[in-house]
């Protein structure tokens, strides 16, 4: 009895000097290589072992810990299997496959293996506590994916993988008082996710409600700061009126099946008739990435290099960019046979094309429902291969959720990306006088030179949330929304806030009468924004069949010049590897810089935009 109380006591002071080494927060893949090995050499049963951890990276350092390990490293004697929702379907197939006698099956895995599936030959679970979900703050109004602990339901969900078609045992690797703080139950979706979508459905069932006392009444309600908002994001894009009234516009946005933001870069897309890809992006953001997880150390560089390629061909690098192009690729290659190829070549998950190919056409069709397109829609997508107008669109759709890409300064390792919420206040790096790159520097927009004498300029339809300051050189400089800066003449701000001013009345107009052609005055209005959009000007563009007088007076006003020699035609691509070799004949090009003197020109810095299928703010990012 003495001595099992003192090997009790000495247990206990091994697990406290432990947990006084690390950090409890993070994974330690050097216990779960050991504890594996104890299991494999103690056990007496040849059963599989059901590693649980939070993401890909813990997975992947794990997997390629235990093959650079001396005794895990005979495939012949242990197969070691990731299962991840964005590995390869042929990949995932395999961890229900039973290995040949002799060989141990090691699934190291995230919670997709809690529920979703069932391996019956798991004998063994470890269980590191620790799961990857979303989160939101609606202090700060950020969205991320961040990990956090198991809830005591999900740990006994993990305990019952153990032996499920016969004994087991499950290892957890926390502490008793960690498991005894764990929260009976993970946190409602409704408290941890943005819910414009939610409420713009309360408005729809009970249009008289006001949303706070409805949702107040629901068993988890979210914080009042959440749904403030979203009752914001509502009003800016014109779904719910000050007083919270709902508006035609919103009834229309609810009455498709995606976010409501969604919904308007789609009317957006219509209107400056790119909706093919805007279709894509609006199934990607509801379903999933597309792309699949390399599987190969030397494969990672190769899959980000594939990524960059699809993005460039709309003229970009952006994540969604890439996802266009890769379904409009996917296609082109099923059509042609080459399916496997294309997917192989450029990590793209053919199932997950397969479901937004049918996303897609569903979606489509509530669009056709509606009256806001006929037939199939083509006659909507004239423009779907304009990079510019392609941009637009989705920057339309995503906006608030943008930020200003600051590169680093030379010699400097950082790159930031800077939002409405968040200033970067410039360091001592940031002060080298030998830096010339007007991409790397960033003006503040409250920031007096001394050499302006700034005054609020009197022009007409400034929108809320924007401040116009004027100079003496006629030079006018525009700060959206507080914190994006745009300098211009006065006259070309007044034609761009005219501009804005009809691109929601032809909004407005397509929601109350759905099935009609726009008004001569609006439908020439949004060609001459397509032609400034447009990569290719008014070369780019087709004209409408009516009324040409009326175009041609709005082009030559808005003085939109048909070529321009700054811009890049060309493709600077491997032929080997282009679009083309999958029967892929869209319009291709680089992105080109444009300047001119008496243009509207975004004062320095470049924009980039928030990722898929995330919604709200983004903080301030540091990468390497």
């Amino acid at each position: 009895m003495e001595k099992s109380s003192s090997s009790c006591e000495e247990q206990q002071h091994l697990l406290e000097k432990y947990l006084s080494t690390i950090d409890p927060e993070l994974i330690d893949d050097v216990l779960t290589e050991k504890l594996l090995r104890k299991i494999c050499i103690d056990s007496e049963v040849d059963g599989a072992i059901l590693v649980f951890l939070p993401d890909w990276e813990d997975i992947n350092r794990t997997r390629e810990r235990l093959k650079a390990s001396h005794y895990f490293s005979d495939p012949s004697k242990f197969s070691v299997i990731a299962l991840h929702s964005m590995v390869p379907s042929v990949e995932q197939k395999k961890v229900f496959r039973r290995p040949p006698p002799g060989c141990r099956k090691i699934v190291i895995s995230t919670n997709i293996a809690e529920t979703a599936i069932t391996i019956d030959d798991v004998v063994y679970v470890i269980d590191s506590g620790r799961m990857k979900e979303k989160s939101y703050d609606p202090y700060n109004n950020v969205s991320t994916l961040q990990s956090s602990w198991v809830s005591k339901t999900s740990a006994k969900q993990r305990e019952g993988r153990a032996g499920r078609c016969q004994p087991g045992i499950c290892y957890h690797l926390y502490s008793k008082l960690r498991a005894a703080s764990l929260p009976d139950f993970q946190v409602p979706e409704i408290k941890r996710i943005p819910i414009e979508e939610l409420c713009l459905q309360v408005k729809l069932l009970n249009p008289d409600c006001k949303i706070e006392e409805f949702l107040q009444k629901t068993l988890d309600p979210p914080v009042y700061e959440t749904i403030r908002n979203a009752i914001i994001v509502l009003q800016d894009i014109g779904a719910l009126s000050i007083d919270e009234k709902l508006t035609e516009l919103g009834e229309r946005l609810g009455s498709l099946p995606v976010h409501p933001l969604t919904s308007k870069m789609l009317l957006i897309a219509i209107l400056l008739n790119c909706l093919d890809p805007a279709l894509t992006l609006a199934c990607a953001s509801d379903y999933r990435d597309p792309f699949t997880l390399p599987m190969l150390p030397n494969e990672k560089k190769r899959a980000a290099a594939a990524k960059a390629e699809l993005a460039s061909w709309y003229g970009g690098r952006s994540d969604q960019l890439a996802v266009v192009a890769a379904f409009d690729g996917w296609k082109s290659a099923k059509e042609n046979g080459q399916e496997s190829r294309f997917c192989s070549m450029y990590f793209v998950s053919s199932s997950t094309m397969h479901m937004l190919s049918g996303m897609r056409k569903q979606l489509q069709s509530e669009l056709l429902r509606i009256g806001f397109i006929r037939g199939d829609g083509s006659s909507c997508s004239l423009n779907a291969q304009d990079p510019g107008i392609l941009h637009a669109v989705l920057v339309a759709g995503l906006y608030p959720m943008v930020g200003r890409l600051l590169l680093p300064l030379k010699g400097g390792k950082r790159a930031v990306i800077e939002t409405a919420d968040i200033v970067v206040a410039p360091g001592n790096e940031d002060d080298d006088d030998d830096n010339d790159d007007d991409e790397s520097d960033y003006e503040d927009a409250d920031e007096d030179d001394g050499e302006e004498d700034n005054a609020k300029a009197d022009l007409p339809d400034a929108h809320q949330g924007d401040t116009i300051m004027s100079s003496p050189d006629n030079t006018v400089k525009v700060i959206v929304d507080r914190w994006i800066p745009f300098e211009s003449t006065a006259l070309d701000v007044a034609q761009v806030y005219c501009l804005r001013e009809r691109l929601a009345k032809a909004i407005l107009f397509k929601v109350t009468h759905p099935g009609k052609v726009l008004p001569d005055v609006l439908a020439a209005s949004i060609y001459a924004m397509s032609c400034i959009l447009s990569y290719n000007g008014m070369a780019g563009i087709s004209l409408p069949l009516e009324p040409m007088d009326l175009l041609t007076t709005m082009a030559n006003a808005t003085e939109i010049g048909q070529s321009d020699p700054g811009r890049n035609n060309g493709m600077d691509m491997n032929p080997n590897n282009s679009p083309n070799s999958f029967g892929y004949n869209g319009w291709h090009q680089r992105p080109y810089m444009h300047h001119q003197r008496g243009g509207i020109h975004v004062s320095k810095g470049s924009f980039v935009y928030g990722g898929t299928g995330q919604r709200g703010h983004s903080k301030r990012h540091r990468g390497n």
